[in-house]
């Protein structure tokens, strides 16, 4: 798991350098960085390293950063430029996975887990009910829908700033740990 911690930490920082730097990014680099991430992701399954019943508390500070295999692996995909829209589809199913790790752990309040199954479609039933009668959305549905996707942007930008402290908090005990190292040698 020593190199896996390494990999992850390298792509963590690749990812970053590559919000900062934009695009075009190199395909065969994001191939590399991709496969890394599948191979780091079947190691954390074979080892087991994350229960179904077990507590956020109970989780190793060492391993918390495994958690993020899964969203680090949907914003690799989305710089993919080849099939788009299928790429963008595999991409939301990394992000649901990582939704539901974060579920698992209670990190969800129950109108925050609504919010997210109104990101992905899952619970506009009233919508999709009078677009089967054939009826135009009422004003007051559409309104409320609009208000439901304000709210659920306003969360989605509060989650991904959350994700970025998250990084951070990696990044900084990472420079700690190296200074530390330094400091004894």
């Amino acid at each position: 798991m020593e190199d896996s911690c390494e990999n992850i930490e390298y792509i963590r920082k690749r990812l970053e350098q590559m919000e900062e730097e934009g695009g075009p990014y190199d395909q065969e680099d994001l191939k590399k960085l991709l496969n890394s991430l599948s191979k780091i992701a079947k190691e954390v399954h074979s080892e087991g390293l994350f229960s179904k019943n077990e507590d956020f508390s109970e989780i190793k500070a060492e391993d918390i950063k495994f958690l993020l295999v899964p969203y680090f692996q949907s914003e690799l995909i989305q710089k993919f430029m080849d099939n788009r829209e299928s790429k963008l589809d595999l991409a939301l199913k990394f992000y649901d996975e990582f939704f539901k790790i974060l579920d698992n752990y209670n990190y969800f309040p129950k109108d925050k887990k609504d919010l997210f199954n109104i990101l992905r479609n899952k619970k506009d039933d009233e919508f999709d009910d009078e677009k089967k009668d054939g009826k135009k959305p009422s004003l007051e549905l559409l309104s409320k829908n609009r208000d439901q996707k304000i709210q659920a942007y306003k969360y989605q930008k509060a989650l991904s700033d959350k994700i970025k402290v998250i990084l951070f908090i990696f990044s900084t005990k990472n420079i700690l740990r190296d200074f530390k190292n330094n400091k004894k040698k």
